[in-house]
């Protein structure tokens, strides 16, 4: 993730702060879930298709918060605008660290996550539906 875990925690602790409620509780030995992070997934309805995202909380990376999804198989198109987000953030590693505490649902790009995807602390929830690829433009300026 490239940032480092002190600015994580303050991060986290201003986010804790602001909600007021703990989100995780630290210990020497690591980070362990507060209840309200606990089994997320078990609480909610089973992710089948794309519009039962909408029932679940979302943290949200911003500025993606509006999701076009592609089936694989399909062709089918479903279009979602995640309004309203347990957590809107502007640091897409914090939204990756509260998704690893079970906390809501992310869209992240993946390039930003294998790690966790390899090591099953995240899940692809939905592998047959993807999201539009997108290109990346560099910007320098001409020597002279």
């Amino acid at each position: 993730m490239n940032t480092p875990a002190s600015t994580l925690s303050r991060r986290l602790q201003k986010l804790e702060a602001h909600l007021g409620c703990k989100l995780l509780n630290r210990s020497p030995r690591g980070i362990i879930l507060t209840r309200e992070g606990e089994n997320y997934l078990n609480k909610h309805p089973k992710i089948r298709h794309p519009n039962d995202l909408l029932k679940h909380h979302w943290l949200v990376a911003q500025p993606l918060s509006k999701i076009v999804l592609t089936n694989q198989q399909s062709d089918e198109i479903v279009k979602l605008n995640i309004s309203t987000a347990r957590f809107q953030i502007n640091e897409i590693s914090l939204c990756i660290a509260l998704a690893k505490q079970h906390l809501g649902l992310t869209y992240v790009p993946k390039v930003l996550c294998q790690t966790e995807l390899k090591n099953g602390q995240l899940i692809n929830i939905l592998p047959r539906w993807q999201m539009p690829k997108r290109d990346i433009y560099a910007l320098y300026g001409a020597q002279k």
